[in-house]
């Protein structure tokens, strides 16, 4: 029996070894990797070496002459700025009819899922409270659950349908200006852009 109970003890200590050896391993490559990651991001992911403190030049600020620097690179400035200009014109002439069609349409359905995430929960209302009218008739009211429940579902019911109503005058009116004239809508949205 005492030569069972110290191999058993001797099993936990070496059991107790290895795991603390699978864990200092485990340490070991969690910091390996942390080290390899950092080297590869500094060196390869941005595809340069990393700078040398003697390779930047510095120059003393007494040195500079603006003036210099600013009229011999002016007419590459200007030049690039001309550039940029052009092309972001040409984006913006391309891409703006693409962008107001989808302006127009997500007017539309933007105001028509409005409505629909009014009118489900008031459908589901509704059925709530026929089921309990239809439960309570049936029951002749005497069970005070079916009660509360009628009642419960009616008062919302009421309050959704009112704020359905609303939604559905408010968005549809949306939706009628959006397909009838579209033109008014992107005014509305450019006056709004220029008062912020």
């Amino acid at each position: 029996m005492l030569k069972y109970y110290k191999l058993i003890q001797r099993q936990s200590t070496i059991n107790k070894l290895n795991n603390k050896t699978n864990n200092n391993k485990m340490k070991k490559l969690f910091i390996a990797s942390i080290i390899a990651f950092n080297l590869f991001s500094s060196q390869y992911l941005y595809c340069q070496e990393p700078a040398k403190p003697d390779a930047i030049p510095v120059v003393p600020a007494a040195q500079v002459d603006i003036e210099q620097v600013l009229k011999t690179n002016t007419v590459e400035i200007i030049e690039w700025a001309k550039e940029t200009a052009q092309k972001t014109g040409d984006f913006a002439v391309e891409q703006t009819p693409l962008y107001i069609k989808e302006y127009i349409s997500w007017q539309i359905w933007g105001n028509l899922l409005e409505i629909i995430l009014f009118l489900i929960p008031l459908s589901v209302l509704l059925v709530l409270f026929f089921k309990f009218l239809k439960a309570g008739r049936e029951d002749e009211w005497n069970n005070g659950f079916i009660f509360a429940g009628s009642l419960i579902s009616g008062i919302f019911s009421v309050i959704l349908f009112i704020m359905t109503i609303f939604c559905v005058m408010i968005n549809s009116s949306n939706i009628v200006k959006a397909i009838v004239a579209p033109r008014v809508v992107i005014v509305e949205k450019i006056s709004e852009l220029v008062k912020k």
